[in-house]
Parts: structure tokens; C-alpha cells; sequence
């Protein structure tokens, strides 16, 4: 049994494609959509706190804010990994935040000759190089999307899943609001006392941290679709451009400022 002690990642800003052997990583998650497909070997992956067993040819689709985490069986574990912001999605960001899969796992992709040559041409085309070589690699994952998600049981997000999973999908959905641990009693009839357990030891982060974090991700998106600092901080969550300012500058390690013109000088 691994430890249940899960982290926040937000270090992706990015479509991101691998092809390696590494299958282990500790609990985690992040608002992204994550999908893992085992080319060889076997590896157990807990989604919400329930293992699955993957073999040779299965696939795992975690979404947002989900904890996960994956344990290598039979090693090497050779697989395809991707990271998937959702705003690369925009025709399923209202199944990734309103519902999650009754079972995540789905078997056979990557022994389906179809399902596979889209999985290789998106990590192809990802690695190129070229200007259209991510809007292609979206383009083939957008299209996998659409095949494999009708073959999903789909549950509203509130139900059947664990506190954890349920404080996780509250957050990422009223982040942006004046939302606090008395709020989350309220909406999720749960003590306050009970939230504030599940947050230090299971969830390993506190509920300021995941709200700033949270936030600040949000922020990083509209930075760098060309929001100006002010109007990224205040449609992100936060309340004062000053407590913006300093939260970035701690998260990020440069100012918002910095962070935008960095970004438009890559887009150049």
C-alpha cells in the first residue's frame, strides 16, 4: 500500500507527450487531465484511493484535480504519458469539471490499431519542433478524446467519490469565489474539523495553499493569452492586486510582469 499523502503539481503550463519506462510517482494531483497508456509491463495505478491493475495495453484518463498515483508490478513498465491542460480541450472542459469515470481505466487502446497510431502521431508531432507541431499532436488527442470518453461511465463529480475527491472538485470549481473551510462545511456537509484533517494528512496541503495555487494557475493561463496583470489577478480569485503581486512572485519566482513578457516573447 503506498503512502496517502498527496501533493499539488502545477509545474506543466504546457501540452506535454512522453515516451519512457518510468511508471512510478507518488500520490498527486493537478488541473490537468492526465492520460497514462502501458505499451509493456504492468503497473498498478489508485485513482481516488481505489487500485486498478493496468497491463500491456491499457490506458488510465485522470481528470482534473484527482489524486493518483502509480506503482510499477512488472518492470519496465514502458508507456506513453500525457499531460493535458484543459483549455487545449475547450469542447470537453464541461465533462472534465462536471463528472469523473466510474472506473478509469480502459482496456485495450493501445492494442487497437487506430487508438494507437493517434497516441504515436500526438507524441510525434508534440516533439517536432515546428510551429504546428503541438496544435497537431492537440488535434490527434482531441480525437482520441472523442473515442475513448463515449466508451466511459460518466458520474456527476459530487457523487460516489471520496471527501477528498469531493473537496478537490469543489475547489476547482469555485476557486475564483470568497470560498473558505466554513463554506466547504456548508456545501459538503462535512465538519470543518474533518476538512481541516483531510487536507494536512491526506491531501498534504493546506486549504489557503490549494486556493492560492489554484489561483495562480488560473492567472498563468490568462497571462499568457495576453490578460494585463491587473485584470489577470482580480478574474482569477484574488482580492488586491498586492496580495497577487507577492503570491506570484512566491509561487513563480518572478513577478506577474515578468511572467507575461516572458511569455509573449516565446509566442513571438
Amino acid at each position: 500500500m503506498q503512502n496517502t499523502e498527496a501533493m499539488y503539481e502545477d509545474k506543466w503550463n504546457k501540452l506535454c507527450t512522453w515516451d519512457r519506462i518510468k511508471a512510478d510517482f507518488p500520490p498527486h494531483f493537478h488541473s490537468y487531465v492526465e492520460l497514462l497508456v502501458v505499451k509493456d509491463g504492468v503497473c498498478d495505478v489508485t485513482v481516488d484511493f481505489t487500485e486498478y491493475r493496468m497491463e500491456a495495453g491499457d490506458a488510465v484518463l485522470i481528470f482534473p484535480n484527482v489524486i493518483h498515483s502509480y506503482c510499477a508490478v512488472q518492470s519496465p513498465v514502458k508507456n506513453l504519458t500525457y499531460i493535458l491542460p484543459t483549455d487545449f480541450f475547450p469542447l470537453f472542459s464541461d465533462t472534465f469539471a462536471a463528472y469523473r469515470p466510474s472506473n478509469p481505466i480502459l482496456k485495450g487502446v493501445y492494442k487497437n490499431a487506430e487508438l494507437r497510431a493517434m497516441l504515436e502521431s500526438a507524441v510525434t508531432e508534440n516533439k517536432s519542433g515546428t510551429p504546428f507541431g503541438t496544435p497537431a499532436a492537440a488535434a490527434y488527442l482531441a480525437l482520441l478524446l472523442s473515442k475513448l470518453l463515449p466508451d466511459m461511465e460518466l458520474l456527476p463529480a459530487s457523487k460516489d467519490i471520496s471527501s477528498e475527491g469531493r473537496i478537490l472538485a469543489y475547489c476547482s470549481k469555485h476557486f475564483k469565489e470568497n470560498i473558505s473551510l466554513e463554506t466547504l462545511e456548508k456545501e459538503l456537509h462535512l465538519s470543518r474539523f474533518h476538512i481541516s484533517h483531510l487536507f494536512n494528512d491526506r491531501l498534504h496541503i493546506s486549504f489557503s495553499d490549494l486556493m492560492r495555487r489554484l489561483r495562480i494557475d488560473e492567472a498563468c493561463k490568462l497571462l499568457k493569452n495576453g490578460a494585463t496583470v491587473t485584470s489577470a489577478a482580480y478574474a482569477s480569485g484574488f482580492g488586491s492586486l498586492r496580495n497577487f503581486n507577492r503570491a506570484f512572485a512566491a509561487e513563480k519566482g518572478i513577478t506577474p510582469s515578468e511572467y507575461a513578457k516572458k511569455h509573449a516573447k516565446q509566442s513571438n
